[in-house]
């Protein structure tokens, strides 16, 4: 943490394997520029996402790689739209599997209070 030269009161240096932050709880108000995020709030929590090593990565993504590639690389390497074809079927098929187990890893939220609920009761 420090202190910016701008209209921000705290500056906090965002770790080296930050893509895009998702959420920053607690503030509303806040800038993120090159490697620095500014905000008012003297604490926050970042939620982002990172940069993951590949040996971090499930199966069911890997898998969902490999045929993307394939799919993607199937008329270069072979010279044919049939391969092309094949692999893009096998690569939805995975891809909706992949879909399925990755949403099943986090239970859902509830909505608490929302007024196009509200309007229906």
């Amino acid at each position: 943490m420090g202190t910016p030269l701008n209209t921000w009161q705290y500056q906090y240096q965002l770790p080296t394997d930050f893509i895009l932050a998702s959420g920053v709880n607690g503030s509303l108000n806040y800038e993120i520029y090159g490697d620095k995020l500014y905000s008012n709030d003297s604490e926050i929590e970042l939620d982002y996402i990172y940069r993951a090593d590949e040996s971090l990565m499930p199966v069911w993504f890997q898998q969902v790689l490999e045929y993307n590639l394939a799919f993607k690389f199937a008329i270069p390497v072979t010279g044919t739209s049939s391969k092309q074809e094949s692999y893009y079927t096998l690569f939805m098929k995975e891809l909706v599997r992949a879909k399925n187990i990755d949403s099943s890893s986090r239970t859902n939220n509830a909505v608490i209070s929302s007024p196009f609920v509200e309007v229906r009761e």
